[in-house]
């Protein structure tokens, strides 16, 4: 298939990596490498050569496989990382959006959703995707339990402090000076 078969998928950050004219879906040995490089290179904090596997994966991704959501997601974790925050806010939409985006990893990636609209100042949104999470984590399977606990620990608390914001406050409005 031609790129422009798949306009949504393609953004800036995939033509750091370089342009792929075409691919088909036998380049999925090739995503999947480059994806497990980019998640080595994610945890030994080397987020900007991270983000070019996982630009090389998404060229190589079949567009109607799990791996392509999975790659935003991981893209996204890399970009938040590096501070950039709208970069990351859409990777997580884009993830969220994917048809075949694994259910158990949802949470997770609304959670950073949430903490991306924190970092743009977007309150409303943010607690919105905090409270999504919330759903998603009681929905989805965690490793133990304890880890969910920590999760939803971690998500209440962030939605607590974004609920605490002006924006977002359900006080009544102060009365307006005479």
């Amino acid at each position: 298939r031609k790129m422009s078969e798949n306009k949504w998928l393609w953004s800036p950050l995939l033509e750091e990596a370089g342009k792929a004219e075409e691919w088909d879906g036998k380049a999925y040995p090739s995503a999947l490498a480059a994806k497990e490089s980019g998640n080595k290179l994610y945890t030994h904090d080397k987020n900007e050569l991270a983000i070019k596997f996982f630009n090389k994966a998404l060229m190589y991704c079949p567009s109607d496989h799990e791996l392509l959501g999975t790659c935003f997601a991981n893209r996204s974790a890399a970009l938040f990382a590096l501070g950039r925050w709208a970069d990351s806010l859409l990777d997580t939409t884009r993830a969220l959006a994917h048809p075949c985006f694994p259910a158990h990893l949802r949470c997770k990636v609304l959670f950073r959703q949430g903490q991306c609209h924190t970092k743009l100042a977007c309150w409303a949104d943010a607690c919105a995707s905090f409270e999504k999470a919330l759903v998603a984590l009681d929905q989805g399977s965690s490793p133990t339990p304890a880890k969910k606990e920590t999760m939803r620990e971690s998500i209440t608390q962030a939605l607590a402090s974004a609920h605490t914001h002006p924006a977002t406050s359900t006080a009544a409005p102060a009365a307006p000076a005479p």
